[in-house]
């Protein structure tokens, strides 16, 4: 885990390189929200100062000014852990179980408990049980050990890259998703119109072309892919929620919104359903798969 003095200490306050790849900055221009400001501002607040910590919260966590730093330097990180520490509550994510029977168990991540088609698909095989991917987020970035050594689990299903960092952590094997999908025949499930391919921010470079190309043999190939923060997370749409509805707009500016919007962020999805967008995660299709 970060030490955010560290982190912000080592910000040598080049010209600005991270400025413009920051999609908060570009789409608002508030100077604060500018990684190498925020870096300054961070470094105040931990000293005692809290003039401007509502500051705190206009970074989304995106890696943009990491990926564009000379240094690789972590200032989303820094921020996102000193937030945690500070203002995050101390709820513990709370595991449920959803079947009793004595096959091997898989914790099913999501934002919503699985629907009763989730249940009969995947019951047969697995004791299912069931958490929360925000809290599993949260108890990560707050210090906390979310959930990582779980009696009885031995596989996790999980399609959000936010809740995917802690939980890889964890000696489980993971599931994918898209060949539970792909076993289901899910190739038509989004119709004749195509739909949009929503990479978020949080996904590593290194596995960007082979998550496109996953999806694209099980789904079909995307008619757009748009790629970023889409301001979901991080604590921006309840604390600014103006702000981020301006900042999804701007990254969803040249995209169909009439046509579905398939993401890997559940923070994404809640946020572009409430602009009109009908916004669904893997695990959401597996759900109109199951129900077939």
């Amino acid at each position: 885990m970060t030490e955010p003095r560290n982190v912000l200490n080592m910000c040598v306050l080049c010209p600005g390189i991270c400025v413009t790849e920051c999609p908060v900055y570009m789409a608002t221009h508030i100077r604060a929200s500018a990684p190498n400001n925020l870096a300054r501002i961070a470094l105040k607040f931990m000293e005692g100062s809290k003039d401007m910590e509502d500051a705190l919260w206009l970074c989304t966590g995106c890696r943009s000014c990491e990926y564009a730093c000379p240094m690789g330097n972590k200032v989303w990180e820094a921020v996102r852990v000193l937030r945690g520490q500070e203002y995050i509550s101390s709820t513990e994510a709370r595991v449920e179980r959803l079947t009793n029977n004595s096959k091997p168990g898989l914790l099913v991540v999501s934002p919503s408990k699985p629907n009763v088609n989730i249940v009969k698909t995947l019951g047969g095989d697995y004791s299912l049980y069931w958490v929360d991917s925000g809290v599993i987020s949260e108890t990560y970035w707050s210090g906390r050990n979310p959930i990582l050594n779980l009696n009885g689990i031995e596989f996790i299903l999980a399609d959000d890259m936010d809740a995917l960092t802690p939980l890889s952590l964890s000696e489980k094997r993971l599931v994918s998703p898209l060949k539970i999908l792909k076993s289901l025949g899910a190739k038509r499930l989004l119709g004749d119109n195509g739909y949009t391919l929503h990479i978020p921010c949080k996904t590593p470079r290194e596995y960007r072309d082979d998550i496109i190309g996953g999806i694209s043999q099980v789904l079909g190939s995307p008619e757009s892919i748009v790629e970023g923060c889409v301001a979901g997370g991080g604590g921006l749409p309840v604390k600014h929620p103006d702000l981020a509805r301006e900042i999804a707009m701007y990254t969803m500016r040249n995209t169909n919104p009439g046509r579905p919007v398939v993401t890997l962020c559940s923070n994404a999805k809640m946020l572009l359903r409430k602009l009109g967008y009908q916004s669904l995660t893997l695990l959401d299709l597996i759900e109109e798969a199951a129900q077939r």
